[in-house]
């Protein structure tokens, strides 16, 4: 039995999808729109591979789709971001030098932890997400999102401890 599915036909019947379950993520429309492009291209470019035995093609969309959303948050939570991490400065000059070297250390020990921990972090402190929403970017449940935080800031204080 042959199988033909089109980038048309998946493009009608997946884009509305598509964009909700992306919009529902990030609550950006004009992003939303850019990522579900940056989908159907992909859909495109690698529609000879998929294969309808391994995968329906809803299963199939769905993993390109969160896959594109892993590869947006990862490119918004960039080591860049760490150093922007900032510490309230007084205007005394001996405090903004101590806050200084805080903040340098604070950004070297962030730049050890593991990836998904440094994400977690700098999700919860500089972007100020709950865990609810950072267990959803990330494909974990709350409660994973809440530990994997306290492991780590347990091995961010053993990094900082180490450093000084």
């Amino acid at each position: 039995m042959s199988f033909e599915i089109t980038a048309e036909q998946l493009y009608r019947d997946y884009k509305g999808k598509v964009f909700g379950y992306i919009f529902n993520r990030i609550h950006n429309h004009a992003e939303a729109e850019d990522l579900t492009s940056d989908v159907f291209a992909k859909i495109v470019a690698h529609l000879d591979s998929y294969d309808p035995n391994k995968a329906s093609p809803s299963t199939w969309i769905f993993v390109i789709t969160r896959n594109t959303l892993i590869e947006y948050f990862r490119k918004q939570w960039t080591t860049e971001d760490i150093d922007e991490l900032e510490i309230p400065v007084t205007d005394e000059p001996v405090d903004k030098i101590v806050m200084m070297e805080q903040q340098e250390l604070l950004s070297k020990a962030l730049q050890e932890l593991p990836e998904k921990m440094r994400e977690i972090i700098i999700a919860r402190y500089y972007y100020g997400f709950r865990f609810a929403k950072i267990g959803e970017m990330m494909s974990m449940s709350e409660a994973n999102a809440r530990v994997t935080h306290a492991r780590a800031l347990a091995k961010l204080r053993e990094i900082i401890e180490k450093m000084t």
